[in-house]
């Protein structure tokens, strides 16, 4: 990102894989400086996110129970 003083920073890189059924998904707000919120439509009870950093270690694992929107 570069900024209008011509200054520049690098975001972290995010990634989704593993959705194949169409579910439809959203993470806000992007960019972040700070927290996100993700929200997965048709989920069930078995969903679960995992967070993983650039190496694809994984950070965090989250289980969504009765709710389709959790922070990040």
């Amino acid at each position: 990102m570069i900024d209008q003083d011509g200054t520049y920073s690098y975001s972290e890189i995010r990634a989704v894989k593993g959705m194949g059924t169409g579910t439809d998904f959203s993470i806000f707000p992007n960019p972040s400086s700070g927290t996100s919120r993700l929200t997965i439509t048709d989920i069930t009870p078995s969903t679960e996110v995992q967070v993983v950093d650039h190496a694809g270690r994984i950070v965090r694992t989250i289980r969504m129970h009765n709710t389709n929107s959790i922070e990040l």
